[in-house]
């Protein structure tokens, strides 16, 4: 049967139907007289009598009639034995059932009639639901099923809001607050919103009543007012049931300053540490002030395939402990396939000092053209062995483009990622954008680290990658354990990371080295000026006691003896300093070619830089150039590799090999 989805969404709220669709009809009130029947009528007695057979003779009988607002209609014959036989089997498995006919919905379209009743057949322990659906045949309706559905694998008690005005004008707080209540009172199931604009806010204090909508764009539920909270959970219970709001919009409308969602009350109180276990599918947060507030911790949160727009916060959790009141840490949100963009001041701020935070987990998701912070996280030290932070497959575009951002009422540059006393914050596959640490540690898998820097970071912070790729830019922060890509996509010049010191000298590489200078021994440079190292007692490759100063006089531009290299070869290199006095200067492998973007040295302990790029051209004058600025500069150098391989994977193996060619 064809119905259209319009014409089959209909309702009843409390005891009287109240349609709506195409062609609405509804069954009447009263017991008409014979020979036509009142179908309601014909259930209860059937039912209540526990006699299927006296239901199938009258539904079947072609005397049956059904009485509508404006026509009757004979209903054909449509043999008896099939819905006879499920019917008994029905009062097979219930015994003698007692039917109480709460609500139902009737409608009709050009070619078919579907009559639902959501009774509660109360037989051990089980609650049922029925649907009759009939066939237009000649003009009149034919019965074509009965079918009865156990809450097992559905539910089998739904409400329908569609009493209630939907264009937005109204606020109709009270008949949604009065449909939910409803399904709390009759043990729980779906509260269902067709298409339309409803002003509204709405409680949820049962972990048993869904919510859910028409779809995000045609179902709307609007804030009543500045600063209104449309949807509040109040669950007074501790248990993992998920409360699930699905295919529906919240907004804000034209004054965005209110709440999507609110877990727990404007003050706090008992049970508040409850409000928890929320999922959101396919839900549209829009102009709003926050989309998700957690405002005391309230662990656990589901955001699946859902969109953030126009907000000031998208996310919001605190959790902070209060004397004497017990609080919930903020942890266990799990939040993907989403897209996050507009947000003004952040789309992701967490604030939890509270024992147990973490397992916050962001994959496959979108966020993009956002002026403020996508992650501004403090407190946050996953302890008692829970998992951190963890962004997986996320795209990072157009983010932290605003001026300034207000945090904790100061007013600062955005950045990618704002991070506080984070124990750990993971990424994975993830273009990272700028950083700002204070006491906390980032990590980074198989990361592009094109956009990342550090604006801040502190003695007390860390960041480390591993299996890196860069293809644009200066030399990212961190220490680099392992590499996949160091090189510019266009022109062919590579870029430099930070790599784990050597661990031993290796002769395995003789047919690739092109380059190899030890410490052990003075390095002749040639260049603007013609300068010769100093041996001095500070090492850094395994088994030498010994580096090389090397004193530069303004401007200065020197570089050791050269090599040619050829097109096609894949290069890896390595370079050990350190920065000793005076003014930075600055490394490039360059000559004939320019291959690298250039590199301060400037880090007073001992650095190992390394890469790997693909040789474009021949380039016969290729070295290591040191170019000083204008102050003269020393620093000590403790080695420097140059090979060129037939692959890319020899190359990123011997960078990764922990290795240095003699």
């Amino acid at each position: 049967m064809a119905l259209n989805r319009r014409s089959v969404m209909g309702t009843l709220i409390g005891a009287a139907a109240v349609p709506f669709g195409d062609t609405p009809v509804r069954l009447s009130n009263t017991i008409p007289a014979a020979p036509a029947l009142n179908m309601l009528e014909v259930f209860r007695n059937a039912f209540n009598s526990g006699r299927s057979e006296d239901l199938c003779a009258q539904l079947c009988s072609p005397d049956f009639r059904l009485r509508t607002w404006n026509e009757s209609a004979g209903v054909g014959r449509d043999g008896p034995a099939g819905i006879n036989n499920l019917l008994n089997s029905l009062r097979g498995r219930l015994g003698r059932i007692a039917a109480s006919v709460a609500a139902g919905q009737f409608l009709i379209s050009s070619d078919g009639l579907l009559v639902r009743y959501f009774p509660q057949f109360n037989g051990n322990g089980h609650t049922l639901s029925l649907e009759i659906t009939f066939l237009m045949a000649s003009g009149a309706p034919k019965l074509n099923e009965i079918r009865i559905t156990d809450p097992v694998s559905f539910d089998a008690t739904v409400a329908q809001i569609v009493d209630v005005a939907v264009d937005g004008r109204r606020d109709v707080s009270d008949e949604v607050q009065a449909a939910y209540d409803a399904l709390v009172r009759r043990g729980g199931g779906t509260l269902l919103f067709p298409p339309g604009l409803f002003r509204m806010s709405l409680t949820l204090g049962s972990r048993n009543v869904q919510l859910r909508g028409a779809g995000r764009l045609a179902t709307q539920l609007l804030a009543r007012g500045p600063g209104e909270v449309v949807l509040r959970g109040a669950y007074r219970s501790g248990t993992w049931d998920v409360v699930t709001i699905a295919d529906l919009g919240i907004t804000g409308g034209d004054n965005p300053t209110g709440i999507g969602f609110r877990a727990g009350n404007d003050i706090a109180a008992d049970d508040d540490e409850f409000v928890g276990r929320t999922r959101f599918e396919n839900v549209r947060f829009a102009n709003l002030d926050i989309c998700i507030h957690r405002p005391r911790g309230q662990i656990g949160l589901i955001v699946d395939t859902c969109q953030f727009e126009d907000a000031r916060v998208h996310l919001a959790v605190s959790a902070r402990q209060q004397a004497g009141r017990p609080l919930m840490h903020g942890g266990n949100i799990l939040v993907q396939g989403t897209h996050f963009q507009r947000a003004r001041d952040a789309v992701v701020r967490i604030d939890s000092s509270v024992t147990g935070s973490g397992q916050i987990t962001f994959q496959d998701c979108i966020m993009e053209s956002n002026p403020g912070i996508v992650f501004d996280i403090r407190n946050l030290n996953a302890v008692d062995s829970v998992p951190a932070v963890l962004v997986s497959r996320c795209w990072n575009e157009q983010n932290a483009t605003a001026a300034s951002v207000t945090v904790d009422g100061k007013v600062e540059k955005p950045v990618y990622a704002r991070l506080v006393d984070c124990s750990l914050i993971r990424f994975e596959d993830t273009p990272v954008g700028p950083l700002v640490l204070r006491n906390s540690v980032v990590r980074t898998l198989d990361c592009s680290l094109d956009q990342l820097k550090t604006v801040v970071q502190d003695a007390g912070s860390l960041v480390e990658h591993t299996r890196a790729r860069m293809f644009s830019g200066p030399m990212p922060p961190g220490r680099v354990t392992s590499v996949e890509a160091t090189y510019l996509v266009s022109p062919g010049r590579g870029v430099s990371f930070t790599l784990p010191h050597r661990t031993a000298l290796s002769s395995a590489y003789r047919d690739a080295l092109k380059i190899s200078v030890r410490a052990d021994r003075a390095i002749a440079f040639s260049g603007t000026v013609a300068t010769v190292t100093g041996l001095v007692e500070d090492a850094l490759l395994p088994g030498l006691a010994t580096s090389q100063r090397l004193t530069l006089p303004p401007g200065a531009q020197v570089f050791p003896q050269p090599v040619a290299l050829t097109a096609g070869q894949w290069i890896a290199w390595l370079y050990l300093y350190r920065h000793v006095a005076g003014a930075a200067p600055t490394l490039s492998l360059t000559g004939s070619a320019g291959l690298t973007v250039e590199t301060p040295l400037d880090d007073p302990e001992w650095r190992t830089l390394g890469g790997m790029m693909f040789v474009p051209s021949d380039a016969p004058s290729i070295s290591f150039w040191h170019r000083c600025p204008a102050a003269s500069a020393t620093i000590h150098i403790g080695g420097m590799n140059l090979l060129a391989f037939a692959t890319r994977q020899q190359a990123r193996d011997f960078l990764n090999s922990g290795l240095f060619a003699v």
